[in-house]
Protein backbone atom coordinates (compact mmCIF):
# COMPACT_ATOMS: atom_id res chain seq x y z
CA UNK A 1 0.00 0.00 0.00
CA UNK A 2 1.35 3.31 -1.00
CA UNK A 3 0.43 6.90 -1.69
CA UNK A 4 -2.82 9.29 -0.89
CA UNK A 5 -4.39 5.80 -0.01
CA UNK A 6 -2.02 5.17 2.82
CA UNK A 7 -1.87 8.53 3.99
CA UNK A 8 -6.02 7.95 4.73
CA UNK A 9 -5.38 4.91 6.28
CA UNK A 10 -2.79 6.02 8.72
CA UNK A 11 -5.79 8.95 9.41
CA UNK A 12 -8.58 6.29 10.29
CA UNK A 13 -6.44 4.09 12.15
CA UNK A 14 -5.26 6.87 14.76
CA UNK A 15 -8.76 8.43 14.32
CA UNK A 16 -10.07 4.82 15.26
CA UNK A 17 -7.52 4.75 17.88
CA UNK A 18 -8.60 8.20 19.46
CA UNK A 19 -12.10 7.81 19.32
CA UNK A 20 -11.71 4.34 21.63
CA UNK A 21 -9.94 6.69 24.10
CA UNK A 22 -12.76 9.40 23.83
CA UNK A 23 -15.38 6.82 24.73
CA UNK A 24 -12.98 5.21 27.21
CA UNK A 25 -12.67 8.32 29.16
CA UNK A 26 -16.42 8.48 29.24
CA UNK A 27 -17.16 4.71 30.26
CA UNK A 28 -18.22 4.13 34.55
CA UNK A 29 -18.10 0.81 33.49
CA UNK A 30 -13.98 -0.18 34.28
CA UNK A 31 -13.68 -3.34 32.20
CA UNK A 32 -15.56 -1.85 29.32
CA UNK A 33 -12.96 1.29 29.41
CA UNK A 34 -10.35 -0.98 29.82
CA UNK A 35 -11.13 -2.93 26.57
CA UNK A 36 -11.42 -0.02 25.12
CA UNK A 37 -7.98 1.17 25.84
CA UNK A 38 -6.75 -1.77 25.11
CA UNK A 39 -8.13 -2.05 21.66
CA UNK A 40 -7.34 1.81 21.53
CA UNK A 41 -2.90 1.02 22.03
CA UNK A 42 -3.23 -1.99 20.31
CA UNK A 43 -3.98 -0.47 16.55
CA UNK A 44 -0.40 1.49 16.58
CA UNK A 45 0.92 -2.04 17.97
CA UNK A 46 -0.06 -4.15 15.06
CA UNK A 47 1.07 -1.55 12.73
CA UNK A 48 4.34 -1.73 13.93
CA UNK A 49 4.57 -5.35 14.33
CA UNK A 50 2.65 -6.34 10.77
CA UNK A 51 5.39 -3.82 8.85
CA UNK A 52 8.31 -5.14 6.77
CA UNK A 53 10.82 -2.81 4.95
CA UNK A 54 14.33 -3.59 3.27
CA UNK A 55 15.82 -0.79 3.74
CA UNK A 56 17.24 2.04 6.48
CA UNK A 57 17.19 1.61 10.05
CA UNK A 58 14.60 -1.67 9.68
CA UNK A 59 17.44 -3.82 7.44
CA UNK A 60 20.03 -2.95 10.38
CA UNK A 61 17.86 -3.83 13.18
CA UNK A 62 16.81 -7.18 11.18
CA UNK A 63 20.23 -8.03 9.93
CA UNK A 64 21.36 -7.29 13.81
CA UNK A 65 19.09 -9.04 15.64
CA UNK A 66 19.69 -12.22 13.02
CA UNK A 67 23.53 -12.51 13.57
CA UNK A 68 23.68 -11.27 17.72
CA UNK A 69 23.65 -14.73 18.35
CA UNK A 70 26.65 -16.81 15.96
CA UNK A 71 28.88 -14.12 17.16
CA UNK A 72 31.18 -14.96 19.87
CA UNK A 73 32.03 -11.96 21.37
CA UNK A 74 28.28 -10.21 22.03
CA UNK A 75 29.71 -7.47 24.02
CA UNK A 76 32.09 -6.51 21.29
CA UNK A 77 29.46 -6.44 18.30
CA UNK A 78 27.21 -4.45 19.96
CA UNK A 79 29.46 -1.94 20.99
CA UNK A 80 30.95 -2.28 17.03
CA UNK A 81 27.23 -1.79 15.80
CA UNK A 82 26.33 1.16 18.51
CA UNK A 83 23.73 -0.80 20.40
CA UNK A 84 22.65 -1.20 23.37
CA UNK A 85 22.75 -4.26 25.68
CA UNK A 86 18.59 -4.00 25.98
CA UNK A 87 18.68 -4.92 22.23
CA UNK A 88 20.14 -7.77 22.56
CA UNK A 89 17.81 -8.48 25.50
CA UNK A 90 14.98 -7.79 23.27
CA UNK A 91 16.29 -10.36 20.75
CA UNK A 92 16.81 -13.09 22.92
CA UNK A 93 13.30 -12.82 23.59
CA UNK A 94 12.05 -12.52 20.42
CA UNK A 95 14.06 -15.91 19.69
CA UNK A 96 12.46 -17.76 22.32
CA UNK A 97 8.86 -16.13 21.46
CA UNK A 98 8.72 -15.82 17.77
CA UNK A 99 11.12 -18.23 16.72
CA UNK A 100 12.67 -15.52 14.94
CA UNK A 101 14.17 -12.13 14.40
CA UNK A 102 10.27 -10.15 13.43
CA UNK A 103 9.33 -10.45 16.77
CA UNK A 104 11.60 -7.72 17.90
CA UNK A 105 9.97 -5.00 16.56
CA UNK A 106 6.28 -6.21 18.12
CA UNK A 107 8.16 -6.14 21.15
CA UNK A 108 9.59 -2.98 20.93
CA UNK A 109 6.49 -1.78 19.64
CA UNK A 110 4.27 -2.63 22.28
CA UNK A 111 6.72 -1.16 25.04
CA UNK A 112 6.72 2.21 23.13
CA UNK A 113 3.50 2.23 22.89
CA UNK A 114 2.74 1.59 26.10
CA UNK A 115 5.15 3.75 27.40
CA UNK A 116 3.88 6.39 25.29
CA UNK A 117 0.00 5.76 26.67
CA UNK A 118 1.32 6.42 30.08
CA UNK A 119 3.14 9.66 29.27
CA UNK A 120 -0.07 10.76 27.46
CA UNK A 121 -1.86 10.42 30.39
CA UNK A 122 0.36 11.47 32.50
CA UNK A 123 0.88 14.80 30.93
CA UNK A 124 -2.69 15.05 29.84
CA UNK A 125 -4.23 18.05 32.15
CA UNK A 126 -7.89 17.29 31.53
CA UNK A 127 -8.62 13.52 30.88
CA UNK A 128 -11.72 14.74 28.90
CA UNK A 129 -8.76 16.13 26.17
CA UNK A 130 -6.97 12.86 26.61
CA UNK A 131 -8.04 11.70 23.61
CA UNK A 132 -6.32 15.10 21.37
CA UNK A 133 -2.84 14.44 23.61
CA UNK A 134 -3.22 10.92 22.33
CA UNK A 135 -4.05 11.81 19.01
CA UNK A 136 -1.16 14.18 18.64
CA UNK A 137 1.04 12.01 20.18
CA UNK A 138 0.23 9.48 17.38
CA UNK A 139 0.69 12.42 14.63
CA UNK A 140 4.17 13.46 16.12
CA UNK A 141 5.68 10.68 18.32
CA UNK A 142 4.91 7.53 16.65
CA UNK A 143 6.23 7.67 13.14
CA UNK A 144 9.51 7.77 14.87
CA UNK A 145 9.10 3.89 15.80
CA UNK A 146 9.03 3.36 12.23
CA UNK A 147 13.20 3.73 12.05
CA UNK A 148 14.26 5.08 15.55
CA UNK A 149 13.13 1.64 17.07
CA UNK A 150 15.63 2.54 20.07
CA UNK A 151 15.17 6.33 20.65
CA UNK A 152 11.16 6.18 20.37
CA UNK A 153 11.04 3.73 23.51
CA UNK A 154 14.20 5.33 25.09
CA UNK A 155 12.53 9.01 25.09
CA UNK A 156 8.88 8.10 25.90
CA UNK A 157 10.38 6.74 28.89
CA UNK A 158 12.18 10.35 29.20
CA UNK A 159 8.74 11.80 28.80
CA UNK A 160 7.70 9.82 31.57
CA UNK A 161 10.66 11.07 34.06
CA UNK A 162 10.29 14.49 32.93
CA UNK A 163 6.94 14.25 33.97
CA UNK A 164 7.54 12.84 38.15
CA UNK A 165 10.32 16.39 37.60
CA UNK A 166 8.16 18.93 36.55
CA UNK A 167 4.67 18.19 38.04
CA UNK A 168 6.24 16.53 40.98
CA UNK A 169 9.68 18.12 41.71
CA UNK A 170 10.81 14.44 42.51
CA UNK A 171 14.32 14.65 40.42
CA UNK A 172 15.46 10.84 42.40
CA UNK A 173 12.66 9.02 39.93
CA UNK A 174 12.89 11.41 37.47
CA UNK A 175 16.76 10.97 36.65
CA UNK A 176 16.17 6.82 37.13
CA UNK A 177 14.41 7.25 34.49
CA UNK A 178 16.26 8.74 32.18
CA UNK A 179 18.69 6.45 33.49
CA UNK A 180 17.07 3.70 32.45
CA UNK A 181 16.30 5.03 29.35
CA UNK A 182 20.02 5.16 28.26
CA UNK A 183 19.62 1.43 28.30
CA UNK A 184 17.48 1.77 25.76
CA UNK A 185 19.40 4.32 23.53
CA UNK A 186 22.34 6.83 24.61
CA UNK A 187 21.17 9.41 23.44
CA UNK A 188 18.85 10.31 26.37
CA UNK A 189 21.51 11.60 28.63
CA UNK A 190 21.16 14.99 26.57
CA UNK A 191 17.92 15.24 28.88
CA UNK A 192 19.91 16.01 31.30
CA UNK A 193 20.24 19.73 31.06
CA UNK A 194 16.16 19.75 32.22
CA UNK A 195 17.31 19.10 35.19
CA UNK A 196 19.48 22.26 35.34
CA UNK A 197 16.37 24.02 34.02
CA UNK A 198 13.75 22.37 36.54
CA UNK A 199 16.17 23.53 39.69
CA UNK A 200 16.82 26.78 37.92
CA UNK A 201 12.95 27.55 37.74
CA UNK A 202 12.78 26.65 41.63
CA UNK A 203 14.26 29.99 42.25
CA UNK A 204 12.40 33.30 43.24
CA UNK A 205 12.94 35.25 39.81
CA UNK A 206 12.06 32.03 37.79
CA UNK A 207 10.69 34.33 34.34
CA UNK A 208 13.87 35.98 34.56
CA UNK A 209 16.23 32.97 34.57
CA UNK A 210 14.01 31.28 32.09
CA UNK A 211 14.13 34.19 29.49
CA UNK A 212 17.99 34.73 29.75
CA UNK A 213 18.36 30.82 29.11
CA UNK A 214 16.21 31.42 26.23
CA UNK A 215 18.33 33.83 25.06
CA UNK A 216 21.75 32.06 25.90
CA UNK A 217 20.63 29.00 23.64
CA UNK A 218 18.76 30.63 20.85
CA UNK A 219 22.63 32.48 20.92
CA UNK A 220 23.91 28.62 21.04
CA UNK A 221 21.63 26.76 18.56
CA UNK A 222 22.26 30.12 16.15
CA UNK A 223 26.63 29.64 16.66
CA UNK A 224 26.12 26.11 16.40
CA UNK A 225 23.76 26.27 12.61
CA UNK A 226 26.75 28.56 11.37
CA UNK A 227 29.31 26.56 12.08
CA UNK A 228 27.54 23.78 10.45
CA UNK A 229 26.61 25.24 7.51
CA UNK A 230 30.10 26.78 7.37
CA UNK A 231 31.65 23.21 7.47
CA UNK A 232 29.66 21.75 4.33
CA UNK A 233 31.11 24.65 2.70
CA UNK A 234 34.28 23.85 3.19
CA UNK A 235 37.17 21.80 0.39
CA UNK A 236 37.71 18.11 1.15
CA UNK A 237 40.97 18.85 1.82
CA UNK A 238 40.30 20.99 4.75
CA UNK A 239 37.38 19.27 6.70
CA UNK A 240 39.69 16.74 7.55
CA UNK A 241 40.47 19.43 10.47
CA UNK A 242 37.24 18.14 11.68
CA UNK A 243 37.69 14.88 12.74
CA UNK A 244 39.69 14.89 15.07
CA UNK A 245 38.86 15.04 18.93
CA UNK A 246 38.88 17.92 19.68
CA UNK A 247 35.96 18.89 17.00
CA UNK A 248 34.01 15.43 18.37
CA UNK A 249 34.17 17.21 21.86
CA UNK A 250 32.62 20.57 20.02
CA UNK A 251 29.96 18.84 18.40
CA UNK A 252 28.98 17.16 21.38
CA UNK A 253 29.58 20.72 23.07
CA UNK A 254 26.56 22.12 20.46
CA UNK A 255 24.65 19.09 21.10
CA UNK A 256 24.36 19.98 24.74
CA UNK A 257 23.49 23.27 23.97
CA UNK A 258 20.70 22.15 21.53
CA UNK A 259 19.27 20.04 24.87
CA UNK A 260 19.56 22.97 26.96
CA UNK A 261 17.14 24.87 25.02
CA UNK A 262 14.88 22.22 24.25
CA UNK A 263 14.87 21.80 28.04
CA UNK A 264 14.53 25.56 28.53
CA UNK A 265 11.40 25.50 26.00
CA UNK A 266 9.78 22.43 27.76
CA UNK A 267 10.52 24.13 31.55
CA UNK A 268 8.87 27.54 30.08
CA UNK A 269 5.38 25.83 29.03
CA UNK A 270 4.97 24.73 32.77
CA UNK A 271 5.96 27.24 34.90
CA UNK A 272 3.49 27.41 37.99
CA UNK A 273 0.54 29.83 37.88
CA UNK A 274 -1.20 31.56 40.68
CA UNK A 275 -4.16 29.02 41.98
CA UNK A 276 -6.33 32.04 42.50
CA UNK A 277 -9.18 33.18 40.27
CA UNK A 278 -7.87 36.46 38.05
CA UNK A 279 -10.01 38.90 36.47
CA UNK A 280 -10.56 39.12 32.56
CA UNK A 281 -8.05 41.69 32.04
CA UNK A 282 -5.65 40.11 34.30
CA UNK A 283 -5.97 36.98 32.99
CA UNK A 284 -5.06 38.33 29.48
CA UNK A 285 -2.31 40.42 30.58
CA UNK A 286 -0.68 37.39 32.95
CA UNK A 287 -1.96 34.53 30.97
CA UNK A 288 -2.98 35.02 27.37
CA UNK A 289 0.21 37.27 25.65
CA UNK A 290 3.08 36.11 27.45
CA UNK A 291 2.54 32.26 26.54
CA UNK A 292 1.50 33.23 22.75
CA UNK A 293 4.68 35.12 22.70
CA UNK A 294 5.85 32.14 24.18
CA UNK A 295 4.23 29.80 21.51
CA UNK A 296 6.06 31.77 19.01
CA UNK A 297 9.21 31.83 20.30
CA UNK A 298 9.44 27.77 20.76
CA UNK A 299 8.13 27.25 17.34
CA UNK A 300 11.22 29.11 16.08
CA UNK A 301 13.36 27.41 18.28
CA UNK A 302 12.15 24.17 17.11
CA UNK A 303 12.15 24.42 13.30
CA UNK A 304 15.91 25.77 14.01
CA UNK A 305 16.58 22.59 15.72
CA UNK A 306 14.75 20.22 12.60
CA UNK A 307 17.84 22.39 10.66
CA UNK A 308 20.81 21.02 13.04
CA UNK A 309 22.45 17.55 11.77
CA UNK A 310 21.44 14.75 13.80
CA UNK A 311 21.21 12.55 16.30
CA UNK A 312 20.38 15.56 18.26
CA UNK A 313 18.09 16.82 15.88
CA UNK A 314 16.31 13.81 16.61
CA UNK A 315 15.63 15.13 19.89
CA UNK A 316 13.62 17.90 18.17
CA UNK A 317 11.75 15.25 16.25
CA UNK A 318 10.05 14.21 20.11
CA UNK A 319 9.91 17.39 21.40
CA UNK A 320 7.26 19.03 18.60
CA UNK A 321 4.59 17.14 20.95
CA UNK A 322 5.24 19.41 24.13
CA UNK A 323 4.77 22.00 21.58
CA UNK A 324 1.31 21.30 20.05
CA UNK A 325 -0.20 19.68 23.59
CA UNK A 326 0.95 23.15 24.99
CA UNK A 327 -0.86 24.81 22.12
CA UNK A 328 -3.71 22.21 22.54
CA UNK A 329 -3.63 22.98 26.39
CA UNK A 330 -3.78 26.87 26.05
CA UNK A 331 -6.70 26.86 23.29
CA UNK A 332 -9.06 26.11 26.08
CA UNK A 333 -7.54 28.31 28.48
CA UNK A 334 -7.30 31.15 26.45
CA UNK A 335 -10.57 33.63 27.56
CA UNK A 336 -12.33 32.56 24.52
CA UNK A 337 -15.84 31.39 23.53
CA UNK A 338 -16.59 27.67 23.52
CA UNK A 339 -17.17 28.10 19.47
CA UNK A 340 -13.71 29.77 19.38
CA UNK A 341 -11.66 27.39 21.75
CA UNK A 342 -13.05 24.41 19.66
CA UNK A 343 -11.71 26.43 16.27
CA UNK A 344 -8.48 26.85 17.93
CA UNK A 345 -8.04 23.31 19.25
CA UNK A 346 -9.48 22.19 15.63
CA UNK A 347 -6.30 24.01 14.15
CA UNK A 348 -3.96 22.91 16.18
CA UNK A 349 -4.75 19.35 15.13
CA UNK A 350 -5.12 20.19 11.79
CA UNK A 351 -1.57 21.30 11.91
CA UNK A 352 -0.56 17.88 13.61
CA UNK A 353 -2.24 16.65 10.76
CA UNK A 354 -0.30 18.74 7.71
CA UNK A 355 3.00 18.15 9.86
CA UNK A 356 2.08 14.70 10.04
CA UNK A 357 1.51 14.07 5.63
CA UNK A 358 4.61 16.62 5.12
CA UNK A 359 7.03 14.71 6.79
CA UNK A 360 5.85 11.34 6.36
CA UNK A 361 3.95 11.05 3.11
CA UNK A 362 5.82 14.16 1.09
CA UNK A 363 9.38 13.79 2.90
CA UNK A 364 8.96 9.97 4.16
CA UNK A 365 11.64 10.46 7.20
CA UNK A 366 10.58 7.89 9.38
CA UNK A 367 10.24 5.43 5.87
CA UNK A 368 6.30 4.59 6.80
CA UNK A 369 5.76 4.45 2.79
CA UNK A 370 5.20 2.01 1.26
CA UNK A 371 3.38 -0.12 3.99
CA UNK A 372 4.49 -4.09 3.62
CA UNK A 373 2.83 -6.92 5.49
CA UNK A 374 5.67 -9.35 7.36
CA UNK A 375 3.26 -12.05 6.54
CA UNK A 376 3.63 -11.83 2.78
CA UNK A 377 7.26 -11.10 3.16
CA UNK A 378 8.61 -14.62 5.33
Amino acid sequence: MNGLMLVLFYLALFGLSSLMIFLAERQENRIVKGLLSIAAIAIPVALLSLRFSDTGDYNSYRRIANTVFLVPDVPSYLIENGIEPTFYLFSLLSQQLFGGWYGIFALYGAATVAVGFIAVRLWCPDKKYLWAFWLIWLLIVFPNSFNLLRQALAFNIVFVGLWWLYKNSDWKKALALVLVACFFHVSSIFFLPFFIVWWLRRTKNRQKTLAILIAVGVICVIVAAILALVWQQLPVKYTGYFTNENWRLGRTWFGLSRAILLAVVVGAFYVKRKKQPLTAAAYARKVEVPEVVLMATALACLFTLQLLPSPFSRIADFIWVFFFWWAFEVSQRLNLSSSGKRLLASAVLAVCVVMFIGVEYLYNYHGMFPYRLLLLEL
